[in-house]
């Protein structure tokens, strides 16, 4: 793409001297003389914008004088093509030569013959021995020196593609270890590690397979005289050799090549907006409607990614190669490094379309902001300025893109978005076609994103139902029997994915929707009318769920991470949150705003949390209880200790609203009333504990993860345990009711469905074992009980 100058200017490149940063071009506006009536450029023209640098100095600390491929305009500035966008202009570098050819020999032979290796978790003892070999072939290369290379991007680039293809063959073609955590890392060899790592320095790019490598610059021509199109491209490497594998890396560089039109018409847009009269705005107008038409043309395009990518076959034949450092994993160990390098790139994420340039530009262009809403404004709280995923992905960028990003969201402040705010309610019929037209491609904008959504649900989501993997969470919809969910499903970029789904009569089940948090969830609840979700987690926030409209938003934050989300039905909707910065805080569902409508500060942080009718009950650390009466919800009504001696787990309020039972990690619950004249009620007991055989005193005592009450019969309740059992008991006649079969591991999440017809139950490990218990080889699924009337019902007094 290129950004033309205005009449009456021309534009030189100057190639930066040692005053300058490696590889920087500086750009000089020479007087021609322009025409009286031209206007003067305002300091905030994207012509006036200085220039990010191309690079960071290089491994060395030495300036380079590199060669650029400079065959457009475009790629002098930012290496984005008027033809092939951020694709490159030429045919990528296919091999590498002379001492650094041993590279490719290396890669080749992990596809020899058409035979590629074989993942390690699904390899035979023939094909793992292969893989051993191919391996020691890896750590008998020699280590070898960039330097004859840091002349050519290009060069620099194939190698980057090359070295981190065989580190990925390496680490996933071996075997899961089966010994007791912690597992030590996985250690690549300095033959390896060391030129990567250089080759990282040199590119500003993370020594980790990204879209770039897979997409931007694996790439050729099917006809070598014909110009690049969506038909004349086929994809060189790949890790599979699978069609579907192809297939899916063709859908994205088809993706790119369509969206350059989407380039053009932004920089079209930017040229009139600094004109912004009347033919300028109806000239955007027309752009903006014909960028809504390419962006869906690129919806279409990734939707045809199904036509030949099957999805059992990238979820268990592709995926997992190209898969980065995922929570609960051995580490990536590059020896012969520095420290700091190893510390630095020890926990990556792999390649994923979040690392699309041209996705983020059109965001930007837009004024589509993912970044969470400050909430410095709010009594007791802090902004929110951790990054987001996209904001993360833009470190797997290639540096010449990460600076058009930074330039396009300068220039952008006060162009284009202004121009449809600053007219907004106008009379004028120019500004309400505008806007009209910006509302469309915003629209397309969306209809892309939840295609991609809807593709992530067939190939990640449905997949892992079939074959369980890592990970547990459970979400049991008021509306729908249950929600089901195998395993904590994670994009290729690592986001924490909130699966939505629902179970028939039949029990069948089928995905109803999708989205993500930047980090993992720690709790989820539904509204009143089973219409929105709500979730908290990790990334100190908390999110809602429109099910009619597929929209997420931020609602809530926090200091520190939301343990606990609760909807109550109280002010036309309020989210309760429970964080480990020691306070509730709530807000307003039907009107969102960055400041919560009141706060509570607690003594400790929150562990667990529950709400019924006006009761609210709070357990935090240190075994504090501290109890809410929703009519002043600013105010403690009753702070006590647990009756129980060790760490509360689990708490939950009685269907009356004038009680609560409490679970703790010594195999205990106890059924506690609020008011004083009650307390006569109160008791507590044993359960989930096993005699241990040959022994008279010996017991096994599990934590109690979860009590829950069944709402239709009100004194009934179930608890579950690290034991992987799960039984239903009647509170007041103080009898356990049913007891179940032992689930294949410990059960660390339960909830009955609105209509106590149904009992969901997490079973994955509940780190009751702490981090030495994480073994590989847990169960991890969710799983569904349909409940008989007998199992809840009260029994007759004998």
């Amino acid at each position: 793409m290129a950004f033309h100058l205005q009449p009456g200017y021309m534009m030189d490149r100057v190639l930066a001297d040692s005053d300058f940063e490696e590889d920087e071009l500086y750009l000089t506006l020479q007087n021609i003389p322009p025409p009286a009536a031209a206007p003067s450029m305002p300091p905030t023209h994207f012509l006036s914008i200085a220039r990010s640098p191309f690079a960071g100095p290089s491994s060395s600390g030495a300036t380079l004088n590199r060669g650029f491929d400079t065959s457009t305009v475009a790629a002098a500035d930012f290496d984005v093509d008027s033809k092939t966008g951020f694709m490159p202009p030429k045919v990528p570098v296919v091999r590498l030569g002379g001492e650094l050819e041993v590279w490719e020999r290396i890669r080749d032979a992990a596809v020899g013959n058409g035979e590629p290796l074989t993942l390690g978790v699904y390899a035979s003892n023939r094909q793992q021995k292969r893989s051993t070999r191919w391996r020691q072939d890896v750590e008998s290369m020699p280590t070898l020196s960039v330097k004859s290379i840091q002349h050519s991007e290009v060069l620099l680039r194939r190698a980057h593609s090359v070295l981190t293809f065989i580190l990925h063959f390496y680490i996933h073609s071996q075997p899961p270890l089966t010994t007791p955590q912690p597992q030590p890392p996985i250690n690549i060899p300095p033959c390896l590690s060391v030129p990567l790592i250089a080759l990282s320095k040199e590119l500003v790019l993370p020594p980790i397979l990204t879209y770039s490598d897979n997409v931007l610059y694996n790439w050729t021509l099917i006809d070598p005289k014909a110009p690049v199109s969506i038909s004349n491209i086929a994809i060189d490497a790949t890790f599979s050799l699978t069609p579907s594998e192809k297939h899916f890396y063709i859908t994205s560089a088809r993706i790119e090549i369509v969206g350059v039109e989407a380039l053009e018409l932004m920089r079209s847009c930017m040229d009139e907006a600094f004109i912004a009269d009347t033919t300028s705005l109806r000239r955007i107008t027309d752009y903006l409607h014909r960028l809504a038409r390419v962006i869906d043309a690129m919806a279409v395009l990734l939707m045809a990614v199904r036509d030949e990518c099957d999805p059992h076959v990238f979820f268990s034949q592709i995926r997992p190669w190209f898969k980065g450092w995922e929570p609960g994993s051995r580490e990536w160990f590059f020896e012969g490094v520095h420290e700091e390098d190893q510390k630095k790139y020890s926990k990556m994420s792999g390649p994923s379309a979040g690392q699309s340039s041209l996705i983020h530009a059109l965001d930007v262009f837009l004024g589509v902001d993912h970044t969470p809403p400050k909430r410095r404004d709010a009594p007791g709280a802090i902004a929110h300025d951790s990054p987001t995923f996209l904001m993360m992905m833009e470190m797997y960028m290639p540096r010449h893109h990460r600076a058009f990003l930074q330039h396009l969201r300068g220039v952008n402040q006060t162009h284009v978005r202004t121009l449809i705010t600053s007219g907004k309610g106008s009379s004028s019929v120019v500004h309400q076609a505008l806007e009209a037209a910006y509302d469309e491609a915003v629209t397309a904008l969306k209809k892309l994103r939840d295609g991609h959504i809807r593709i992530a649900t067939l190939y990640i989501v449905s997949q892992a139902r079939k074959a369980p993997a890592n990970g547990e969470a459970a979400l049991v919809s008021p509306l729908a029997p249950a929600k089901v969910v195998d395993e904590e499903v994670r994009g290729t970029g690592g986001t924490s994915l909130v699966r939505i789904y629902e179970i028939n009569a039949q029990g069948q089940s089928q995905g109803r929707a999708i989205y993500h948090h930047d980090a993992p969830v720690l709790d989820c609840c539904w509204s009143k009318d089973g219409t929105k979700v709500f979730s908290g987690g990790m990334d100190n926030s908390a999110r809602m769920f429109d099910i009619r409209t597929g929209a997420a938003e931020q609602v809530a934050a926090h200091a520190l991470p939301i343990k606990s989300v609760k909807w109550v039905d109280i002010a036309g909707g309020m989210l309760i949150t429970g964080s480990w910065d020691k306070t509730v805080k709530y807000w307003s569902t039907s009107t969102i705003s960055p400041n919560p409508m009141g706060s509570l500060d607690l003594p400790e942080r929150v562990y667990a949390m529950d709400v019924s009718q006006q009761l609210l009950v709070i357990a935090t650390a240190e075994r504090h209880i501290c109890i809410v009466h929703l009519q002043q919800p600013s105010i403690i009504y009753k702070k006590t200790i647990s009756p129980l001696k060790w760490q509360t787990r689990t708490i939950a309020c009685f269907p009356e609203g004038d009680g609560y039972a409490v679970g703790s990690i010594e195999g205990r619950v106890a059924m506690q009333w609020v008011e004083d004249k009650d307390q006569a009620k109160s008791y507590s007991f044993k359960c989930h504990r096993k005699d241990l055989p040959n022994t008279r005193d010996g017991t096994n005592v599990y934590s109690v993860n979860t009590v829950n009450f069944h709402l239709q019969q009100g004194s009934t309740f179930s608890t579950s345990g690290s034991d992987g059992n799960f039984c239903f008991w009647d509170r007041d006649q103080r009898m356990r009711l049913k007891t179940f079969d032992t689930a294949p591991g410990p059960i660390a999440c339960t909830a009955f469905n609105r209509s106590g017809t149904m009992f969901a139950y997490a079973v994955s490990y509940d780190w009751s074992k702490g981090y030495a218990g994480m073994t590989p080889g847990h169960v991890n699924k969710v799983m569904f009980h349909m409940v008989k009337e007998d199992e809840v019902k009260r029994k007759p007094k004998k």
